[in-house]
């Protein structure tokens, strides 16, 4: 283990020493230093004398030490005042002292009981004949040094006293002689002091906080003071005289002295003292409780009147349930109300009367009822789906209305904290649109800090919708007449928001009907026609109003025309070997209803031509087909060319790509699915060859055929177009004959 020491340095004391008038230093002025006890500091008695720089330095000082000198240089006015210093460790305190020449004029203002020297007096200084000399202040010492006068009678008068002290502005006259130092005494005595004492009248405990106000007896203002810890007030440096002293303000707690003025007379030279007393008020706390649950209840509203009308104000209940009104009443007889409970409680009529004496401490105890709820539910009794803006009018239990209120979109009316416990109240229902009325007010029983829940469900007016379905026309396809019901037609009913909400198809009679629809407007739009009968594009409005009814609808279909339509034209009559061409026109799809696997079949006889080049020509709706062909050596169909394009016309060379002795007979166009309206608008047309060994007058037919299928009923037309073989005979005449 280490243990360390360490020394702080001693203090030192350097005493300086100055001439008053010029601040040049003094040498060999000798002091006196004894410490606080009177024993002498150094080996020389505590004698120390100045050296040519005015100071003494005294080394390795600490505490309380007194300092006096007791031998000044010649020629100087000795001040023998002692005075007192503390040292602390490791500091160098200063002193300073200063002589006044002998031949100086040298004023010194003492205290007239205690003779201590008294510093910021102000002096003035004339002639005898009032000629001004100068204004002067008594320093630290009470002096004040006059150098540089002359001979003569002088006047001295004081213009301003110490602080504390009465002023004695009596004109001295004092007489200067050649080379005669003068000093003249003059003395103030300090001012009176008024000491106000504030207690507890019970326990005559000093109380804090006190205000007072003093005035001299004719009303001057001296000024307004309040009381420290102590209870006390201590108002010095007063004139000698009568006062009045008026209490402004109790402390917090106390009720204002009975007699809050007192006349008190001050004297010179000692303290009066005056004593006040004050009554400590009653403290009144209440405590707010729920009567259900017993829970503290914040921020209730209290006011409170004393029974002689003054009104004490409002106030409220904290976190805990609790006002806590400490020492705020004087002795008497209060009334209390409750003026504002809590939301979701009863108020609380009932006055309270309470009588305080002065320190009384009184808990008053208030309960409150918590106030009943009331919550509606309103359902579709048909989809059990919460019903919004469904008005009710609630009653009181003397059925006078309370207000309306309508569902949310939960199809809740929530009335909470709203009425009080075990009473009927009455609700009676605005009936909503749509649905059947409920008739005549539903009693709803609450009780005390509980929800009474009532459920309230509506039954909506519903209807059906039929529809019946005849043929408009006589079907030549089916066979069906006029006026005769239409099986198999689809149609689809929309709510006026547009969502679909039934399908119905037709029976063999052409009736349907429809499940139970809600009250509202609705519309029906035929999605499927009966087979080969045209689809109506009408959409059908109709109304539910009224609880069960029928809304019967009649509507008829017009038969399907199914119609195609195709024409060709071309040489009538031709040699072998020739290439002719063929036009290909009127392609058409006539019929009232989009096709579908349309097609365009050219057929030529395989003894007689065959194909060589195709022009496609263009048609009137966009889309892709496919081309097929078939030669004098196959029989089935094979890819020509596909994804060709409706606007566009394309030129097929219809002899590559075929065996020895092979040729295009057959060309097929498959165009899928057309619209109604279909048909071409560059005509097509292809070139083919004749053999070459045809005889004169042969004929040969070819034929060009459209086609599609309606609901698996085939709709087709054709044309066709003859032409001739011409070979026309040549005459040589009679060959002569040779060889001989």
């Amino acid at each position: 283990m280490t243990v360390e020491f360490t020394n702080a340095p001693l203090g030192g004391l350097l005493i300086k020493k100055m001439d008053a008038v010029t601040k040049e230093p003094l040498s060999d002025v000798t002091f006196k230093v004894t410490d606080i006890k009177g024993a002498v500091v150094g080996e020389s008695n505590g004698e120390y004398r100045t050296d040519e720089t005015g100071t003494i330095y005294i080394p390795q000082l600490v505490g309380g030490f007194i300092v006096q000198e007791i031998k000044t240089k010649d020629g100087y006015i000795l001040d023998n005042t002692a005075k007192t210093t503390y040292i602390e460790k490791g500091r160098v305190y200063s002193m300073e002292f200063f002589n006044q020449p002998e031949n100086s004029f040298v004023i010194q203002k003492l205290d007239g009981e205690t003779k201590a020297p008294l510093a910021d007096a102000t002096i003035k200084v004339t002639t005898v004949d009032d000629q001004f000399i100068g204004q002067y202040t008594t320093d630290e010492s009470g002096f004040i040094t006059i150098a540089g006068l002359k001979p003569g009678t002088y006047k001295v008068q004081e213009l301003k006293a110490p602080e504390g002290y009465n002023l004695d502005n009596t004109v001295k006259l004092v007489h200067l002689k050649q080379n005669e130092p003068q000093k003249l005494e003059l003395y103030n005595y300090k001012k009176a002091a008024l000491i106000i004492y504030k207690v507890d009248k019970n326990t005559q405990e000093p109380l804090e906080g006190a205000k007072f106000k003093v005035t001299e007896i004719d009303g001057t203002y001296v000024g307004d003071y309040i009381t420290g810890t102590d209870g006390r007030i201590t108002v010095p440096t007063l004139e000698p005289g009568w006062y009045v002293v008026t209490e402004t303000a109790a402390p917090n707690g106390y009720n204002i002295d009975d007699v809050p003025s007192k006349n008190v007379q001050v004297k010179s030279g000692s303290p009066v003292t005056v004593k006040f007393e004050n009554d400590k008020n009653a403290t009144l706390r209440i405590e707010k409780t729920d009567i259900v649950t017993g829970e503290p209840m914040e921020n209730v509203e209290f006011s409170i009147v004393r029974d002689d009308g003054k009104t004490y104000g409002k106030y409220y209940t904290d976190k805990r349930g609790e006002i806590n009104l400490e020492y705020m009443f004087p002795a008497g007889t209060y009334l209390i109300r409750e003026t504002n409970t809590r939301k979701g409680y009863a108020l609380d009529t009932n006055v309270r009367k309470v009588t305080l004496d002065w320190g009384d401490d009184k808990l008053i105890e208030w309960e409150n009822y918590p106030l009943a709820s009331i919550r509606i539910e309103k359902i579709d009794k048909e989809n059990d789906e919460p019903m919004a803006n469904v008005t009710f009018e609630l009653f009181d239990p003397n059925k006078k209305s309370l207000g309306t209120y309508k569902t949310d979109a939960k199809g809740r009316i929530e009335l909470n904290d709203m009425f009080l416990g075990g009473t009927t109240y009455y609700l009676k229902e605005e009936t909503p649109e749509g649905y059947l009325p409920q008739e005549g007010y539903l009693a709803v029983e609450t009780r005390w800090g509980k929800t009474t829940y009532v459920d309230i469900e509506n039954e909506p007016i519903m209807g059906k919708v039929q529809i019946h379905k005849t043929a408009a026309d006589n079907n030549p396809i089916t066979g069906t007449l006029k006026g005769d019901g239409l099986k198999g037609a689809k149609f689809t009913i929309y709510d006026a928001d547009g969502k679909k909400v039934d399908v119905l198809t037709t029976d063999s009679k052409g009736y349907a009907e429809s499940d139970w629809l809600r009250y509202g407007e609705y519309t029906m739009k035929e999605t499927t026609s009966p087979l080969y009968f045209l689809l109506s594009d009408e959409t059908i409005h109709f109304e539910i109003v009224n609880d069960g009814e029928t809304v019967e609808i009649e509507r008829t279909n017009q038969s399907t025309l199914l119609k195609t339509n195709v024409e060709k034209s071309g040489y009538k009559e031709t040699m072998g070997g020739s290439v002719i061409r063929y036009d290909i026109y009127n392609i058409q799809n006539q019929s009232m209803v989009p096709l579908e696997n349309f097609y365009l079949h050219e057929s030529l006889p395989a003894d007689a031509a065959y194909i060589t080049r195709l022009f496609t020509g263009t048609f009137n709706q966009n889309l892709n087909y496919t081309i097929y062909y078939k030669t004098n050596k196959t029989g089935t169909f094979r890819v020509l060319k596909d994804n060709l394009f409706t606007d566009r016309v394309y030129e097929i060379d219809c002899t590559k790509g075929l065996m020895a002795g092979e040729y295009i007979t057959d060309i097929k166009f498959d165009f899928g699915t057309v619209d109604v309206g279909f048909r071409e608008v560059e005509r097509p047309f292809l070139y083919c060859k004749t053999y070459d060994n045809l005889p004169n007058g042969y004929q040969f037919t070819n034929r060009a055929e459209v086609g599609g299928t309606y609901e698996m009923q085939k709709v087709t037309a054709e044309d066709t177009f003859t032409t001739k073989i011409y070979a026309p005979t040549i005459d040589r005449g009679k060959l002569p004959k040779t060889g001989y």
